[in-house]
């Protein structure tokens, strides 16, 4: 089971993600699709304020037989055909998509880490996880997701 974050927040954020799910199940079988989420973009104290615009997150489960560290290779391909341009660090994003849990694997790498590092502190990442698996464990800390107590508050919503 691999459990991966998409987001957006500029252009047509509903198409971005769509387009995304459907690239990806290419490589990823038997998908499972939280509710969608929008929350307050992450924000540097220097960002341009154009860069406070709304995201739209899920979060994805299923299976693959890729590696690792060919699912990433394979994500960041998917990130290129739809468009992604890095604007800055936490700039605005066409699409982004990060592997969150790979099953029970412990990453640390150069190219990778699994569970995601700041999977824990984000609530616009932790919400739409628990939506798809409350008893899910997180591989680093040993606990279900939904015992998580993440610090950041971004005016996570479900998105009607």
């Amino acid at each position: 089971m691999v459990l991966i974050s998409l987001g957006s927040n500029i252009g047509n954020r509903f198409k971005n993600l769509n387009d995304a799910i459907n690239l990806l199940r290419n490589e990823i079988h038997d998908i499972r699709i939280s509710p969608l989420y929008e929350s307050d973009a992450l924000l540097l104290d220097d960002a341009d304020e154009s860069w406070n615009k709304k995201f739209l997150n899920m979060v994805i489960s299923g299976n693959t037989t890729k590696n690792p560290y060919d699912l990433m290779e394979y994500i960041e391909e998917c990130e290129v055909k739809l468009g992604k341009k890095k604007i800055g660090y936490w700039g605005p994003r066409l699409i982004d998509i990060d592997i969150l849990l790979y099953q029970d694997l412990i990453i640390e790498s150069e190219q990778l880490t699994i569970p995601h590092k700041e999977m824990h502190k984000r609530d616009f990442v932790i919400i739409p996880s628990i939506a798809l698996d409350k008893d899910l464990i997180h591989s680093k800390f040993g606990i279900k997701i939904s015992e998580i107590k993440y610090p950041d508050q971004h005016n996570v919503n479900i998105f009607d």
